[in-house]
């Protein structure tokens, strides 16, 4: 268990044993309801009985200590309110009392303190007394708990016995010289934001227990930086906000560049932490969020645990994040620093299976296995290196659809477009699933060219091979293996990949395959999005008009030609959405869709540069066509593979 890690047994055992707490004036009167109460013990009955060697947390306690030595609790008062009242009903006696006091104090609130003592069996009074002094909420808590367990049937002492052993929490600790206003500052803002406890919030608190070190406040606004996935770590002026002509400044993204530049030379240059922590200040320095000031020295906690959905990506309209979550990016950290991600024939490959190293749903699972085996003073420097150079070299995900891959920090040499248009076309064929092969062992190599090339400037023509290389390991060649490439890139069995490959070959080559000016701008503008319906041009489903063919009998007279319907000839991949729109739809239909995007009677941009070809190219779709374009995408994706992409 980490040092910062605590359960009921462990804190009437172990260093906490004498161990007073108190809630400050300034907090809220305990608040949960029947509803939360009801939550809680329904979420652990399902842990008592799914899970039971596993913790359950109820997430973080911040505490500041007294002069004295009691811990204030600046925020978590309502989740050890109900630890108390667990107590009182399972009967932890050593939980919540501490010789003759009563574990949890009230600051100038003497009757909840008063009737806390008569719970815990430390005051007696009599009935009326009892109703004079009684808070109804911690009354209300008791008959739900105790309710809860006779309806459910349980055996009290072995349910009471795991919540003891398994309910799980941390405890983080202010510095001493808050203000009451920091504190109640703080309080405010951690009701107004908190949030579920994260697994890598979880994760945070095991690695810092690791460094044994004064300055795991440096290291904690470290991470908090990097875990922002919404903004960059340095901005450039016009990036936080619209300026007038008289305030703009044209270098703006000039200095935010040599930012990026001196501080990403200064990591790469020497081995020690002190530099990635001063570089560290320095970001917190320049940003105005949360994390530059004391008050965020660790995860931010919740009040209700049961809002616990670990792995989802808060977006905003408009927003601008990182293309991988940050469960995700953490793995991608862990793998480099374990020495994976520079050496693909590294034999120490062999220990992991990707599917599940990459999985962040398994997160604390995975760390907790490669823990020892890493340097955690050496992970917290790849954090923050890789995030720095994420920032400047990768493609960054939004939410507006006018530009949702925008590429801020880069600048242009020549050749910008098609690494972003490169590096889109990686992220859309990726998933979480898929564990994102390439970003890793790019991210090493990158580092490797600007310490080497002294700046943030790389041959972009290098980095686009680098990028065509990492995707060869991924998806080799089918051409240089055995057997039939177009059985393999039939409906029902082609790698949704080879769509994307496709469209970025017709894409580089548009000035080749898109003669008319409205189609050359279709393919100038086109996005690679994470489409991954297929849809078949000539439509699988006989119809009434007389331009669909009927496979059924097809099947029957000559199976050659119905093997066409499923060909990659006769194949797309479009959006889900636009798939169920034109599902069925005879080729003039959706040909007169594409005419549309053509004549700008439909906004937005083009979902596959192989369907716009061919509508472009093909006035009708006979069965000889379907097998005149399955060849020709054939000799594109051969091409692509013997040219190259790049």
């Amino acid at each position: 268990m980490s040092e910062n890690q605590y359960t009921p047994l462990s804190i009437a055992e172990d260093a906490y044993k004498q161990q007073l707490f108190s809630i400050p004036l300034y907090q809220r009167l305990f608040e949960w309801g029947s509803e939360q109460i009801m939550r809680l013990m329904e979420d652990l009955c399902h842990a008592y009985i799914y899970q039971p060697n596993h913790p359950y947390y109820i997430g973080m306690l911040t505490a500041i200590p007294s002069k004295n030595g009691i811990l204030q609790l600046v925020d978590g008062q309502q989740r050890f309110t109900v630890m108390m009242l667990l107590g009182i009903t399972f009967g932890w006696s050593e939980f919540i009392r501490v010789e003759e006091s009563t574990r949890l104090k009230f600051v100038a609130r003497e009757t909840d303190e008063e009737f806390l003592s008569v719970l815990v069996g430390i005051k007696k009074c009599d009935e009326e007394q009892i109703h004079r002094i009684a808070n109804l909420k911690m009354n209300n808590a008791l008959e739900i708990i105790d309710r809860f367990i006779q309806d459910k049937s349980l055996d009290k002492k072995a349910f009471g016995n795991f919540i003891y052993r398994h309910l799980t929490f941390f405890i983080s600790k202010l510095e001493e010289e808050y203000t009451m206003t920091e504190l109640n500052t703080y309080f405010e803002r951690m009701n107004t934001t908190g949030k579920a406890l994260e697994p890598h919030e979880i994760l945070k608190v095991n690695l810092l227990s690791k460094l044994r070190t004064d300055r795991k406040s440096e290291y904690t606004r470290l991470w908090n930086a990097c875990s922002m996935d919404d903004q960059m770590l340095f901005k450039p002026t016009r990036y936080n906000r619209i300026l007038s002509d008289e305030e703009a400044d044209n270098n703006s993204y000039e200095r935010c560049r040599w930012k990026y530049q001196n501080a990403i030379l200064r990591i790469l240059d020497k081995d020690a932490i002190t530099p990635v922590l001063e570089v560290a200040r320095d970001i917190l320095q320049d940003t105005k969020e949360d994390v530059r000031g004391k008050e965020i020295i660790n995860v931010r906690p919740m009040e209700d645990p049961m809002n616990n959905n670990p792995n989802n990506r808060r977006r905003r309209r408009n927003s601008i994040f990182t293309l991988l979550t940050f469960p995700e990016y953490l793995l991608q950290i862990l793998y480099i620093t374990l020495g994976f991600a520079g050496d693909n024939s590294n034999e120490r490959l062999e220990e992991i299976t990707t599917t599940d190293f990459f999985n962040e749903h398994k997160l604390i699972e995975t760390f907790n296995r490669y823990i020892p085996m890493i340097n955690v003073e050496v992970f917290f420097r790849n954090l923050l290196l890789y995030r720095l150079l994420t920032d400047y070299f990768m493609v960054r995900y939004s939410d507006n659809d006018d530009e949702p891959y925008p590429f801020q920090l880069y600048k242009d040499f020549g050749r910008k477009e098609e690494i972003r248009q490169f590096e889109t076309m990686l992220y859309s064929a990726s998933s979480a699933m898929t564990y994102y092969y390439w970003v890793a062992p790019l991210m090493v190599w990158l580092g490797e060219e600007v310490k080497i090339a002294r700046g943030l400037y790389i041959n972009e023509t290098n980095i686009l091979k680098k990028m065509e290389e990492l995707d060869n390991i991924w998806h080799p060649n089918p051409f240089a293996e055995d057997g039939d490439v177009g059985e393999a890139l039939r409906y029902g069995r082609i790698d949704r990949y080879y769509f994307w490959r496709i469209d970025f070959f017709l894409w580089k080559n548009r000035a080749k395959f898109f003669l008319e000016p409205k189609q050359r701008n279709l393919a100038n503008d086109y996005i690679f999005r994470r489409n991954r319906s297929i849809e078949h041009i000539a439509p699988q489903h006989f119809g009434e008009d007389k331009t669909r063919f009927n496979w059924s009998v097809l099947q029957k007279t000559n199976p050659d030609d119905a093997a066409l319907k499923d060909d990659i000839g006769n194949l797309c991949m479009i959006s889900s959405g636009q798939n169920s729109s034109l599902h069925d739809s005879a080729f003039e239909v959706k040909r007169g869709h594409i005419e549309s995007y053509l004549a700008n009677s439909i906004s937005g941009h083009i979902e596959s540069l192989k369907m716009l070809y061919v509508y472009a190219h093909y006035p009708i779709w006979t069965l000889d066509n379907i097998r005149a374009h399955h060849q020709e995408t054939l000799s594109w994706l051969e091409e692509s593979y013997q040219v190259g992409l790049t």
